[in-house]
C-alpha cells in the first residue's frame, strides 16, 4: 500500500517512523462502472419498507421522530441502491465500460409514507430502558445517472504503474473546477482506507487548472514521502487508488473509514459499502472521480522513484 514515511530519524519524528514499520497489506483492483441494466435515463421508483427507531431524549418526542424518519430513509437508500453495488459486480463490469462516471448513482427519495409509528416503545435491552420512537415507512427511491457535469473533471496519474518494494509513489492531480478531494485505497477484503485528507495533511482543496503533486515540496521538506510495499507473504500486490472530488466541502468522518497513512491497518476500517453510502447522496453534477490501478513487486527497489 502507499505509506507516508519520514526519511530521517529526528527526535520529533520518532512516532511517525515507528508507525511506518507496521505491517502492510494487499488491495485488489476495483472499478466503479455502470451496472447492468442502467441507462442514462432516471430509473423507475424502487419501493422498500423499512423500520427504524431513535431514542427520546429529555422528552423531546418530535426530535426523536425526525431522527427515526432520517434513519429509515437512509435504510431505504441502502436497501434500494447500495446493496446492489457489490465488489464482484464492479469487477465484472470492468469489461463492459471504460467510464467511471455513473458507477455510483445519485439516490433520491421521491415519495414516502408512514405506515406505523409509536412514541412509547422501550429499547428492549435488559440494561437500557430508554424510551424509543419507532417508525415503519414505505419509501420510494430513484437512481439518477444522467446529471453528470461534463465540464467538471479531475485528472489523476501516478509516476509509474509498476513498482518495486520501497519505491516512492507520486500522485498528480489537476481539476477543471475549484473543488475538494479525497483519496481512498480499496482493499481486497471489501474494505476501504482513506489516504487524504489525514491528520497530517488536512487541506484537501484544489484550485482549478493548477497541477498538484502528492507528496508536494512542503511534504518533502518535512521528510514525508509516499512509498509502496507488498505484504510480507506476497510477491505481487495489486492495488487501486480512488480519487473523488466534489464542488463543496465534504466529510467522511462518520463513515468509520480508517486512515491509511504510515502503514497503520488493523482490519477495523469500514467496508466499501460505507463509502458508497456517503457518495450516493451527492448529486452527480457535484462529483468528479478517477481510479488508478498499479502493481507492486516484492523485488527490492533499486532506488526511490
Amino acid at each position: 500500500m502507499p505509506d507516508f514515511r519520514h526519511t530521517n530519524l529526528t527526535a520529533n519524528r520518532l512516532l511517525i517512523v515507528r508507525h511506518a514499520c507496521m505491517p502492510h497489506f494487499l488491495a485488489v483492483m476495483i472499478v466503479f462502472l455502470m451496472l447492468p441494466g442502467h441507462t442514462a435515463a432516471t430509473q423507475d421508483i424502487t419501493w422498500v419498507t423499512v423500520e427504524a427507531a431513535a431514542p427520546i431524549v429529555d422528552d423531546n418526542v418530535e426530535q426523536a421522530r425526525e431522527a427515526a424518519i432520517e434513519i429509515a430513509e437512509w435504510k431505504a437508500i441502502e436497501e434500494a441502491v447500495v446493496v446492489n453495488i457489490s465488489m464482484e459486480t464492479l469487477l465484472v463490469n470492468l469489461k463492459l465500460s471504460g467510464s467511471m462516471i455513473g458507477a455510483i448513482p445519485y439516490a433520491k427519495i421521491v415519495e414516502s409514507e408512514i405506515i406505523e409509528e409509536n412514541d412509547g416503545g422501550q429499547s428492549g435491552g435488559q440494561n437500557d430502558s430508554s424510551p424509543m420512537y419507532r417508525i415503519k415507512m414505505k419509501v420510494g427511491v430513484v437512481e439518477k445517472f444522467e446529471s453528470h457535469d461534463p465540464s467538471f473533471q479531475i485528472e489523476a496519474a501516478l509516476n509509474r504503474t509498476n513498482f518495486n518494494n520501497g519505491q516512492e509513489m507520486e500522485i498528480s492531480l489537476k481539476t477543471t473546477k475549484d473543488c475538494f478531494y479525497c483519496i481512498f485505497i480499496l482493499l481486497e477484503d471489501q474494505k476501504v482506507l482513506k489516504l487524504i485528507p489525514n491528520q497530517y495533511r488536512t487541506n484537501n482543496f484544489l484550485e482549478s487548472n493548477k497541477a498538484y503533486t502528492i507528496p508536494d515540496a512542503g511534504d518533502r521538506q518535512k521528510g514525508i514521502v509516499l512509498k509502496v510495499y507488498t505484504p510480507p507473504d506476497k510477491t505481487i500486490a495489486k492495488e487501486a487508488v480512488y480519487v473523488l472530488a466534489l464542488q463543496q466541502p465534504f466529510d467522511f468522518e462518520n463513515a468509520d473509514i480508517q486512515e491509511g497513512v504510515f502503514g497503520i491497518y488493523n482490519g477495523q476500517t469500514a467496508f466499501i459499502e460505507a463509502l458508497i453510502r456517503q457518495i450516493v447522496g451527492i448529486p452527480l453534477e457535484d462529483r468528479a472521480e478517477h481510479l488508478i490501478q498499479y502493481q507492486i513487486s516484492k523485488a527490492a527497489a533499486g532506488g526511490a522513484g
